[in-house]
């Protein structure tokens, strides 16, 4: 599976913060739009970092309450790891492992499209098995019958 096929089936809405927005307005959008992690975009549209539910646990435990008053851009991941709607899922699995990262923006013609998650994975992955499974009952039925 691609990502891009992730993409159509969750949808390309991106939840996104400016980098100057407090971290309280970007849990509170986290736990609306119930999303573990928002794309953080400068004025311009362009991919300014990720904060995480992480980040914002982070940042509690440095500063106490006072951190929900700090700026997104303090506790946000600069350079997030990304990917594009081309390449594969296992691809997309592999980065999240290597950067120890629960989400991926995906990238188009600069543009940030949508995110990946570890969940989108491992319902790919669980999908997988199950027809994987479903198979080989098949194939175990059908010698059954013909034996």
């Amino acid at each position: 599976m691609l990502v891009r096929d992730v993409l159509e089936r969750k949808g390309h809405d991106v939840k996104a913060v400016s980098p100057h927005e407090a971290i309280e307005i970007a849990a509170a959008l986290m736990r609306l739009e119930q999303v573990g992690a928002l794309v953080v975009r400068t004025p311009e549209g362009a991919l300014a970092g990720l904060i995480s539910e992480r980040d914002v646990v982070q940042a509690i435990v440095d500063h106490g309450p006072r951190a929900l008053k700090l700026p997104v851009s303090d506790y946000m991941a600069h350079r997030p790891p990304t990917c594009r709607p081309g390449d594969h899922l296992s691809l997309a699995a592999k980065v999240m492992t290597l950067h120890r990262a629960r989400h991926l923006p995906v990238i188009e013609d600069s543009r940030v499209i949508g995110i990946v998650s570890v969940g989108d994975v491992v319902r790919d992955r669980i999908e997988e098995m199950e027809l994987e499974r479903d198979t080989l009952r098949d194939i175990a039925l059908s010698h059954q019958a013909a034996g």
